[in-house]
């Protein structure tokens, strides 16, 4: 599981929302969503950071978006469902014919979940 990305600037350790890459020859900055995995030669900024970031005179700012706004954080019911179908995926055919079966016959028994946990 990876951590959450920091703001570039500075003494803010806020969590980032957005991504800021720049094309020097072409006096461009673009500002969009936090890419997926963290690049060297970009600049990540926290949501207040985003909104009121400009650049220097004679370039041109692209934004992808209006507002930045933090990713929402995905429930613990969902984190488990992913846990759950992430785990059955590595059970053989005869194993899933049980859990199948002890489904059908008891709908309320319990299923053995994997040993993980949600860390916030």
């Amino acid at each position: 599981m990876s951590h959450a990305r920091q703001c570039s600037r500075t003494t803010c350790y806020a969590p980032a929302v957005a991504t800021l890459t720049y094309q020097y020859n072409e006096a461009t900055a673009v500002l969009g969503p936090l890419a997926p995995i963290a690049d060297p030669s970009a600049f990540d900024f926290c949501q207040n950071h985003a909104n009121t970031l400009t650049v220097p005179h004679g370039w041109t700012m692209i934004r992808l978006a209006d507002n930045f706004e933090p990713p929402a954080r995905a429930g613990e019911d969902e984190v488990m469902a992913f846990v759950n179908s992430a785990a059955e995926e590595k059970l053989t055919a005869q194993e899933k014919a049980e859990m199948s079966r002890a489904r059908r016959a008891h709908p309320s028994a319990l299923v053995p979940r994997p040993h993980l946990s949600l860390v916030p």
